[in-house]
């Protein structure tokens, strides 16, 4: 399973990185759809995302693909580095059908992600992303094609980017950053999919349909990207379940669905199949834990009081949170959990004193739970602890499991930056597959 370290939107606006010292005007008049020529243009921020590294941005007047200087980012030795150009005003983007860029490397590496559509609100309905993109030395053009137009009529996240350390430190270059109509043969027929699986879902309960992507044909379009839900049209074949424009289906009674999909006139391939039941929940509370709060480091519990999180399900995952009651007790329901990160990079935990990690975990479907703890320090690493019916103790459906793990199953981990937790429900959980199942979390925390 790879997990992106990064948050591109869940989290609170980051703060604008201000280039003005070197020159954030650009000299000739921009285009309509110019972001970056030879500097940022007016009317756009660039915005790094939160808990990348802030001071990793400059304008390099040395280097350039054309004209005389471009965007040049330090990516760390550890970490990630990533952010936005966000327009201030909302830009008909119709009239385009890719944003390109030019990149160069001081070695050959591959960037992560790069695409449009996320204007680091909680909202981006439109965010497409082309992944795995190789840069070398040498000044590259990269295409990630727009899967419908004349969607964007009213987008602020004009192009964004991130890159984690797991290639080491190096310099990227980016240059020419705009918005182009380019000819039809340049980019090719677009085939859109969603993912083909089958969810539970409860009565009164939402998920949102997994695999949203478009594949071109032309190379240079960058093959397959991931595309925003709102791109497409969605459909419900029975009334047991209803789809928005955002492909989120909520359960309306009992029985099965098949959720499809079109981008534009074309045809989707893929369905996704919902089966809904009346919804299970705990009946009693999770135990009430007794440890004196000064040995305690909370995230979520009624018992204490809890440090500060940035989110509960991040803009990376596929999962669904809510804030639920059990008995009188406050409880965090994951819905369509094949893995959640619950992110405080902004706010990192300092752990290395404490000897245990807690969990209290009840499911109605699933036959397998871990979690993962990372640690964002001088280096970066991660860990997975996991329960299935083959473990000590065996993971159960039906009743509270209250796991108190010592740090120490955290093998080759270090605990004095810590920024996520990720709970995972696939195959980094000892049992292949992904369930997508449902849980009621409560009592996490850190202890000695």
């Amino acid at each position: 399973m790879t997990i992106r370290t990064w948050s591109s939107a869940a989290l609170a606006l980051a703060a604008v990185l201000t280039l003005s010292a070197c020159g954030s005007k650009s000299a000739a008049p921009p285009g309509p759809g110019d972001v970056f020529g030879d500097a940022i243009n007016p009317g756009i921020d660039y915005q790094p995302f939160a808990g990348s590294d802030m001071t990793a941005q400059s304008i390099d007047s040395s280097a350039s693909h054309s004209g005389s200087a471009s965007f040049r980012v330090l990516v760390p030795a550890s970490g990630y580095v990533g952010g936005a150009f966000v327009s201030a005003t909302a830009r008909d983007l119709s009239p385009f059908n890719a944003v390109t860029f030019w990149v160069k490397a001081s070695k050959a590496a591959t960037l992560n992600v790069a695409g449009l559509g996320v204007d680091n609100t909680p909202s981006t309905p439109f965010k497409t992303e082309r992944a795995a993109i190789p840069v070398t030395a040498a000044w590259t053009k990269v295409v990630i094609p727009i899967p419908l137009p004349a969607k964007l009529t009213a987008e602020k996240g004009l192009f964004h980017f991130a890159e984690g350390s797991d290639e080491g430190a190096y310099t990227l270059w980016f240059d020419d950053i705009r918005y182009e109509a380019l000819p039809a043969a340049e980019i090719g027929a677009p085939a859109p999919a969603i993912a083909t699986e089958t969810r539970p879902l409860d009565i009164g309960a939402t998920l949102q349909v997994n695999g949203a992507s478009v594949t071109y044909p032309t190379p240079g379009a960058g093959a397959t990207i991931s595309a925003g839900n709102r791109f497409f049209t969605w459909a419900s074949s029975a009334a047991a379940a209803t789809v928005d424009q955002d492909g989120v289906v909520a359960g309306v009674s009992v029985g099965s669905a098949a959720i499809t999909a079109k981008l534009g006139t074309v045809d989707a391939t893929g369905t996704t199949t919902v089966n809904v039941a009346a919804a299970q929940a705990p009946a009693v509370a999770a135990p009430a834990p007794t440890l004196p709060a000064a040995d305690v480091i909370s995230l979520f519990s009624n018992a204490y009081t809890n440090v500060p999180v940035g989110t509960w399900s991040a803009s990376w995952d596929l999962a669904d949170v809510t804030d639920v009651q059990v008995a009188g007790d406050d409880v965090k329901k994951y819905t369509n959990l094949i893995f959640a990160g619950i992110d405080f990079t902004g706010t990192p935990i300092d752990a290395s004193a404490m000897t245990h990690f807690h969990v209290d975990v009840w499911s109605p479907n699933a036959t397998k739970f871990g979690v993962k703890l990372v640690n964002f320090g001088a280096t970066t690493t991660e860990h997975i602890v996991a329960w299935n019916a083959g473990t000590t103790p065996p993971f159960v459906q039906g009743a509270w499991m209250s796991l108190d793990v010592p740090l120490a199953d955290f093998t080759g981990m270090t605990f004095e930056a810590l920024g996520q937790i990720i709970l995972v429900d696939n195959g980094d959980a000892g049992v292949p597959g992904d369930e997508a199942g449902t849980f009621f979390i409560d009592n996490v925390y850190f202890h000695k």
